[in-house]
């Protein structure tokens, strides 16, 4: 997927620990479910202005569930949605 125009009200921030084992928020830049041969690719920046934006919280959520074409399940018969792997939380950037 990739960034929407500047005109979206949302992004998503995904948490996590830098090399050091500190806590961590960065914004989803990029992310393309069938990257990685299906195991999905995703870019993150620290800054607000090259973040995805999002119209609304769903569109949002719907693309944190964005299920791989190339490999749409996993070896457990689950779909594959790559980034749900990684913790986010959908947030208004008026919050920001």
């Amino acid at each position: 997927m990739k960034p929407s125009s500047d005109i979206g009200k949302f992004v998503i921030i995904l948490h996590g620990a830098d090399e050091h084992g500190q806590p961590q928020q960065v914004f989803l830049q990029s992310y393309d479910p069938d990257g990685n041969n299906g195991q999905g690719k995703f870019s993150v920046t620290t800054k607000l202005e090259h973040a995805m934006k999002f119209v609304d919280s769903q569109a949002a959520i719907n693309c944190w569930r964005m299920q791989s074409t190339v490999e749409p399940l996993r070896k457990d018969g689950k779909p594959n949605r790559p980034l749900s792997a990684v913790t986010v939380q959908v947030t208004p950037i008026t919050a920001l």
